[in-house]
């Protein structure tokens, strides 16, 4: 009894994500990021990523770990795309990060580029919720 409740509790279970990214780009584009970046650790510990950075991403998992069903996740991939914090392969499941954009983002002391960052990201929430 005691080990389910560890493993219903344990961290395999949380997901983390960047604040400061998530006050620039949103929360749900900021939790989609960091399991991004989750399954991209993973891929080059198995092996599995391309030369030049692609890995493929499986939907159902990405939705049972963020809730974020599989249209969510394409059209927050527009946006990371669009913002070149991710770049997509012909296969909409196969992605790179591109880690520098993502933390140049993320230290960025400009304020005018936050501004347009979440500019661009606010339009696409606003065009989603109508």
């Amino acid at each position: 009894e005691d080990i389910m409740l560890i493993d219903l509790l344990s961290m395999a279970n949380y997901n983390s994500y960047n604040v400061n990214l998530a006050n620039i780009i949103g929360l749900h584009e900021a939790i989609y990021i960091s399991e991004l970046i989750n399954i991209n650790e993973k891929a080059i510990k198995k092996n599995k990523i391309s030369d030049e950075g692609y890995f493929t991403v499986d939907r159902k998992y990405i939705t049972s770990r963020t809730t974020l069903d599989k249209k969510e996740q394409l059209e927050i991939d527009k946006t990371l795309n669009n913002l070149k914090i991710i770049h997509i392969a012909d296969n909409v499941n196969v992605i790179s990060i591109d880690l520098q954009v993502l933390t140049g983002i993320i230290m960025s002391a400009d304020e005018k580029l936050t501004k347009d960052i979440s500019s661009i990201v606010n339009k696409k929430q606003k065009r989603t919720k109508q």
